[in-house]
């Protein structure tokens, strides 16, 4: 394999998800340097989970739901 298809592939792989994380998480109000915790095998699946079911920071509670 040549070395260029190699380091655009890891450019590809890791770089752009990263990047893309990274925004996604400056748009939700949360730590951007989580970004990084998609590099790493457990933690990235940990973190998912994590801010699936935090709340926020940039998006107002929702209303409570009133009994019918």
């Amino acid at each position: 394999m040549e070395p260029a298809f190699i380091w655009a592939a890891g450019i590809v792989f890791l770089v752009l998800p990263t990047l893309l994380f990274w925004r996604i998480l400056g748009k939700a109000g949360l730590p951007r340097w989580w970004a990084l915790a998609g590099l790493i095998p457990i933690l990235n699946v940990i973190a998912l989970w994590l801010f699936a079911y935090c709340d926020w920071p940039a998006r107002p509670p929702a209303p409570p739901i009133s009994p019918a």
